[in-house]
């Protein structure tokens, strides 16, 4: 059976007979994302930002491994300043 959506609603077509079937509820569901209170859309670019070698690096120590050098990165529209060291210590996140 092949999906179709041309009506507007979910339909089950045969290819070799062409008989129709209408879809259930469990079945209508085309795309589904969860976004749960943990969910950061910031984790991706947070957690690869020290090992960046194009990224923004500024002198500042580590309190964690000593490190000289902090990546930062500035997320969302206010642009909140985020600093992550290589040994995955990060700063600025609330």
């Amino acid at each position: 059976m092949i999906a179709s959506v041309s009506t507007g609603t979910v339909l089950f077509v045969c290819p070799a007979c062409g008989k129709k079937e209408d879809s259930v509820e469990s079945e209508r569901i085309l795309y589904s994302h969860d976004f749960s209170s943990n969910f950061n859309p910031f984790a991706r670019l947070i957690i690869g930002a020290a090992d960046d070698p194009v990224g923004n690096k500024i002198d500042k120590k580590c309190q964690e491994c000593g490190s000289l050098w902090m990546a930062r990165i500035r997320l969302g529209d206010n642009e909140t300043p985020v600093l992550r060291c290589k040994c995955g210590y990060t700063e600025g996140l609330v």
